[in-house]
């Protein structure tokens, strides 16, 4: 199953949840957690099943100082004064990922990059040059990591130069973040950006690499159905979205608390407990149901809200939405893909027909439109 666990902090109990089988890789967060935390946590997994367990140094914003990674001993000393252009300093950063990831004994190593605020020729070239260092200093599986903007691949010429680019890497595969200019819990309605970046996703698999996505929520079909081989989802909406805020420097206050939500597959929406009592309370239980089996933290939640209203949920709702995603991700069929997508589209058009309205004013299926046409235009 091409599923992987997006880790982050205290993500590493869903591993060995028993009805999340369907995952078969683990990327690794050192953010979260001191090296020899992750070592342990490494050692655990090892015994809890066969996973592809992915080091990723997660140096997007070098100069902040978030969490773990200062603690990390490949986070540089001269960060300051660091000419981030230098191959020579890359090769330096990569060497000492290539000795902490042999020591922990993972599988594969993701390239150490930064996220770009513009990527450019010039940005991919070094990335590539640094990677390809990379694989040549360790017998390990590598992946070079490549950040994308979507909104700056709109254009094919730009896509396939730097597609071209990405190309002369001697890495395994590629490791492929896309940053949204969406928070993680609101579905990418952009047609423009999403038709970019599925091509981008095109281009390369037809250029026979291996795409790995990170950071990847409900639009988890479109990039399969795109030849995205492996795509990577965690509990949190940070996990299922890259975010910028996620990695740099803490915020002076901190975030507004966690809201669970349930993965409608038929609406292909994810809705709130008042939207659950809708739907069950207008003759739609069904649209509670999966198309692929009985998914039993679904079935948990229902029940929940039925025997012990207000208690929370947020813990099943994580396990819900992962149960889901393992499923999705093993599906890579355009064709289906659509159907599905228009099959939702249909019964969002018919809870507005009756009126039925949810807690959230946005939540209404508009996404869907640009997903179904975004598919359309892929070769």
């Amino acid at each position: 199953m091409p599923a992987y666990h997006q880790m982050g902090n205290n993500s590493e109990n869903l591993v060995a949840e028993p009805e999340l089988e369907d995952f078969t890789g683990i990327i690794l967060s050192p953010v979260n957690r001191e090296p020899d935390v992750l070592s342990r946590d490494v050692a655990k997994f090892r015994e809890q099943g066969q996973f592809d367990v992915v080091f990723d140094p997660q140096l997007y914003l070098p100069k902040a100082t978030r969490g773990k990674l200062p603690h990390q001993p490949y986070f540089p000393s001269d960060i300051e004064s660091a000419d981030l252009s230098s191959l020579d300093w890359w090769k330096q950063v990569g060497d000492q990922v290539t000795e902490l990831s042999a020591t922990l004994g993972v599988d594969t190593i993701a390239s150490p990059t930064i996220d770009p605020q513009v990527p450019s020729a010039d940005f991919y070239a070094l990335v590539v040059d640094s990677g390809n260092h990379l694989s040549s200093s360790t017998s390990l599986r590598t992946l070079l990591t490549v950040m994308v903007t979507p909104s700056q691949v709109l254009e094919e010429s730009s896509r396939m130069r730097y597609a071209s680019i990405l190309s002369r890497t001697k890495c395994d595969g590629l490791y492929l973040v896309f940053r949204w200019e969406r928070d993680g819990r609101r579905e990418i309605i952009n047609r423009d950006e999403i038709v970019a970046a599925l091509s981008f996703v095109q281009v390369l698999s037809q250029l026979g690499m291996q795409l790995l996505v990170g950071f990847v929520g409900t639009e988890v079909p479109l990039l399969r159905a795109a030849g995205a081989t492996d795509c990577a989802t965690g509990k949190f909406m940070n996990l299922r979205r890259y975010s910028r805020q996620r990695f740099d420097d803490p915020p002076k206050r901190p975030g507004g608390r966690q809201l669970p939500y349930f993965f409608s597959e038929p609406l292909h929406g994810l809705i709130r407990a008042a939207d659950v009592a809708r739907l069950r309370a207008t003759g739609r239980s069904s649209w509670l149901d999966s198309a692929y089996g009985t998914n039993p933290f679904s079935e948990e939640i229902v029940a929940q809200l039925d025997s012990k209203p207000g208690t929370p949920w947020l813990a099943t709702s994580w396990r819900q939405f992962l149960w889901w995603f393992s499923k999705a991700a093993d599906t890579a069929d355009t064709a289906s893909s659509v159907l599905a997508l228009a099959e939702a589209q249909a019964r969002w058009e018919e809870l507005e027909d009756a009126g039925v309205k949810f807690d959230e004013p946005d939540n209404d299926g508009r996404w869907l439109l640009s997903w179904q046409a975004a598919l359309g235009e892929l070769d």
